[in-house]
């Protein structure tokens, strides 16, 4: 029986596909390093490859993903959407789990040609916003700031209950012990506004209560890229004259991409799902190349003059609103970036904002943070180091290593090691051998250089009760510190530490 054959195996790709990205996410931890690329689904992303490109007038080596794939569409149409796309599949996943009154028909599908045009039009003018835009992007932030502290948490209690119970106490151990590395870090991961990032992607698998596939029909950017480029593909939808034109494939094409004539198709709507050509009673439907297929396309791409000329206007202001001086008003003082960052203004330039490399440091040092508003909107929730929140490890490059656009730079662990990320220095005030006249070594015990760069200095004090002794008194010495942040987040005092870390100066930021 031919009914729902090919389905259950576009099924079968898609969950495979969606595996395979949640086992390279997971793969992202310390120290373990493969010789593959772990951001493998943000490199073939061509709507991040050339954003960043255009943004940053450079070419990435990711661009060549990017030119394979649209190949690929040239030919096959969106099959990066209905058989590859993770978060297509978790978007279909969801449909499964919501039941809603639905209409086929899309009557947004034009905003995500307008939202193309301004990220588009945005990078000319080197700003990017993709992180409220790209599908890969989304779904890998959300996967960091909510998905992943969920599951730390479910299985860390999973684990206490088990461990409760005397004969389960050796699974219990044994659950630990091998997930530890992975979905156990000694702290589930605390991202500032992980929850609402996290919501954000609610509010979009939330739409599917109102159509299926709401966001990839009508609001996805990467999709309006595949779109345009699917218009010209050589697969094609074949309807042959045995249709009796029942109107089954319409309703159960997701996309609504089969008009009223069922014996057309909209190419740049159809993301080859085959559901239309499974569920036709009459084997009418079949798909073909280019030549055979008595089909008419209907390339529907509706965006008025004015509209064009409106959205490019939206994104030539906004690109030159965001950046003006707004982040000059701000306190810089603490803002660290990872080690290897590019410059701030490439940074901001090159980063997408997808988490990354939060995720490989969760794992370890637990450093590195989404800014809110540190360096202005422009880089909301791009990486940030907060040292009192943990430290960066000496002998780990991994944020470097699954940065897929090069604005933290794949360095050595030679290099790294002497990378200034920052520079330390004491608040006397708050420091307890400086105002306190008792010994606390606790930041020279930390310091991972094999050469200290905090030492201490013996000096005669007279305590409050007028005794005279010897305390040890720490000083930095600044040809050393690379700024890790380890002496900050460790130092004993409650509230803000008595040591921090400041962006290096001027003189201080050559890196390597």
């Amino acid at each position: 029986m031919k009914i729902k054959t090919k389905t259950y195996v576009r099924y079968t790709i898609q969950i495979l596909f969606f595996l395979v990205f949640i086992i390279l996410f997971f793969l992202i931890n310390y120290p373990k390093h493969y010789n593959f690329p772990l951001d493998i689904f943000l490199q073939i992303d061509p709507l991040i490859a050339i954003t960043v490109s255009i943004a940053g007038r450079v070419l990435l080596n990711s661009l060549i993903f990017a030119i394979i794939f649209l190949i690929l569409t040239l030919i096959f149409g969106r099959i990066f959407c209905g058989w590859i796309c993770p978060f297509g599949t978790f978007i279909d996943f969801t449909g499964l789990l919501l039941k809603g009154k639905r209409e086929r028909k899309p009557i947004y599908n034009n905003i995500k040609y307008i939202i193309l045009i301004m990220i588009l039009v945005s990078a000319l003018f080197s700003f990017q916003f993709l992180l409220f835009a790209d599908p890969i992007v989304i779904l890998t932030r959300t996967m960091i700031s909510g998905i992943f502290p969920f599951l730390s948490v479910v299985l860390r209690s999973l684990g206490n209950i088990l461990y409760k119970i005397p004969f389960l106490r050796g699974l219990a151990l044994g659950m630990f012990n091998s997930l530890a590395t992975t979905l156990l870090p000694d702290e589930p991961p605390n991202l500032r506004l992980g929850f609402l990032i996290t919501s954000f992607t609610i509010i979009i698998l939330s739409l599917e209560l109102a159509r299926k596939r709401f966001w990839c029909r009508n609001l996805c950017a990467l999709g309006g890229l595949l779109a345009l480029t699917s218009r010209f593909s050589l697969l094609q939808r074949k309807v042959s004259d045995e249709c009796n034109q029942c109107g089954l494939c319409q309703k159960q094409c997701k996309m609504g991409a089969i008009p009223s004539n069922p014996k057309n198709i909209i190419t740049s709507e159809c993301i080859l799902c085959l559901n239309c050509d499974d569920i036709c009673p009459q084997n009418a439907i079949s798909f073909t190349f280019a030549g055979i297929s008595n089909t008419q396309k209907e390339n529907k791409f509706d965006l008025s003059r004015r509209q064009f000329i409106g959205a490019s206007t939206l994104a030539i202001i906004g690109a030159a609103l965001v950046p003006i001086d707004y982040k000059h008003k701000l306190n810089k003082r603490y803002l660290l970036r990872p080690p290897g960052a590019l410059p701030e203004d490439e940074f901001l330039i090159h980063c997408i904002s997808c988490g990354e490399c939060m995720k490989a440091c969760s794992s370890i040092g637990r450093v590195i943070q989404p800014a809110l508003f540190e360096s202005g909107l422009e880089g909301f929730w791009t990486p940030i180091m907060i040292p009192r929140k943990g430290y960066c490890e000496y002998n780990c490059k991994l944020c470097g290593e699954v940065c897929p656009t090069g604005a933290i730079q794949k360095l050595t662990l030679e290099e790294k090691q002497k990378v200034r990320i920052g520079l330390a220095y004491f608040n006397r005030n708050r420091c307890i051998p400086w105002y306190r006249g008792e010994d606390c070594l606790v930041c020279e015990e930390h310091c991972p250089l094999p050469e200290k760069a905090i030492y201490v200095k013996e000096v005669e004090v007279i305590s409050i009760s007028g005794e005279k002794h010897i305390i040890k008194r720490p000083y930095i010495d600044e040809s050393l510190c690379i700024g890790c942040g380890i002496c900050e987040s460790v130092c004993p005092m409650e509230g803000e530490a008595a040591i921090r870390i400041f962006p290096p100066r001027s003189e201080d930021t050559s890196g390597y």
